[in-house]
């Protein structure tokens, strides 16, 4: 067994002459505790010992238990097949999470100038009555963290945002190989342009119902979900790309695709580049700074919205062609068009304007909600649903 001096030449050998120092400095503080309390303190220094990469050397650095459970944490996701951004944004999440259900510590009281001894975290029913008896430091720095916490779930929540509209993306692409293997089609190519518009419908439609079945959302949402999903790559892009840095949310984004999706898809993705993109060249003058430089960061709504009108207006105006061309879409939606489906279902769409619409929809709400009230059993949405069939069916002019 080598001496103590020998040892300490070969861990003086291994271990980073940093970390070396610190743990000697660590040392030598517990030490003057014990010496002062006859006790030893309770947290003993850590050395961590790994390799980040199998390409790379070991590592030995300072380490604690925190930072030892974030890269557990980050292991349990690679071996699940969680990798890449996706996997430092859901550790971010977990780790505001963990901030939220974490209350203050007994140690911050006493530092706030409080009586209260120990060093136990404080349970979660008496988190609040520990922050009441903590001090104003403490309160704000928990203040400061619960905002951290909204602002970085407000962030993941777009990067999800993202993640769904993928999978959207994919669950179309497979649900259309599905219809073209029933049909004994094995290459898209092999399609007649008239056969695969129908092929394309299909898909989107299928795609649509199942959304429908599993999320409850209304069919209108829906609708513009697959739409978004399955549009161009060069209006897709950007808009996957703002998602991504969270930078834009699905109600960002949704916004811009109701408002820019029915233009020719040139302008669409002219559109999508300007307000999505980080391309100085391409984006809105919003996200620019007085030299040109692209600024970035999360869109602000009522910015956006400025931003997309005046885009969408640029677009829709640019020439007589284009307002005609408004003009017709207007006057092509005015009408009412009845899908009906295998199962039994149907669905009327009725053409008009924001304002009717919108009236007609609160006119129908209150309806419901009124025989809701009155002890009707159905839920809102069914005698919604109900409300509208009687007033078309035994209404009269």
């Amino acid at each position: 067994m080598p001496t103590s001096s020998a040892w300490e030449t070969q861990v003086e050998d291994l271990v980073p002459a940093d970390v070396l120092a610190e743990l000697k400095a660590q040392v030598a503080a517990r030490a003057q505790v014990r010496a002062q309390t006859g006790s030893w303190p309770a947290a003993p220094a850590r050395v961590r010992v790994h390799r980040p990469d199998p390409a790379a050397p070991v590592l030995v650095e300072l380490g604690d238990a925190h930072t030892e459970a974030i890269e557990a944490l980050r292991a349990a996701m690679k071996a699940l097949g969680v990798t890449g951004e996706l996997s430092g944004v859901l550790t971010t999440l977990t780790l505001a999470c963990g901030t939220l259900t974490t209350p203050p510590t007994t140690t911050e009281a006493s530092a706030a100038g409080t009586s209260t001894a120990g060093t136990s975290t404080v349970g979660d029913r008496d988190a609040e009555e520990a922050l009441r008896h903590a001090g104003a430091p403490v309160a704000l720095a928990r203040a400061k963290d619960l905002l951290s916490v909204i602002e970085t779930v407000d962030k993941v929540s777009n990067q999800l945002d993202g993640v769904l509209v993928s999978a959207v993306r994919d669950l179309t692409a497979v649900r259309g190989r599905l219809l073209m293997a029933d049909k004994g089609v094995a290459d898209p190519d092999e399609l007649s342009a008239s056969q695969r518009e129908k092929w394309t419908k299909a898909a989107k439609s299928a795609t649509r119902h199942e959304l429908e079945a599993a999320l409850g959302w209304y069919a209108s949402e829906i609708k513009d979900l697959v739409a978004l999903a399955t549009s161009p790559a060069t209006t897709l892009a950007p808009v996957l790309h703002s998602l991504a840095t969270g930078e834009s949310s699905w109600a960002t984004v949704r916004r811009f695709y109701r408002a820019a999706g029915p233009l020719p898809h040139e302008d669409t993705a002219a559109i999508a580049n300007g307000l999505f993109g980080d391309d100085p060249d391409a984006s809105v003058t919003d996200r620019l700074d007085s030299e040109g430089g692209f600024t970035g960061g999360p869109w602000r709504a009522g910015e956006f919205n400025r931003a997309l009108d005046r885009e969408v207006a640029k677009h829709t105006t640019k020439d007589e062609d284009g307002k005609q061309a408004a003009r017709d879409r207007a006057r092509a939606n005015q009408d009412l068009r009845v899908r009906m489906d295998d199962d039994g279902t149907a669905e009327i769409t009725i053409g008009c304007t924001r304002l009717q619409a919108a009236t007609i929809a609160d006119r129908i709400g209150q309806a419901a909600k009124s025989a809701r009230q009155a002890g009707a059993p159905e839920l809102i949405r069914e005698l919604r649903s109900k409300t509208g069939i009687a007033l078309l069916m035994h209404g009269t002019l």
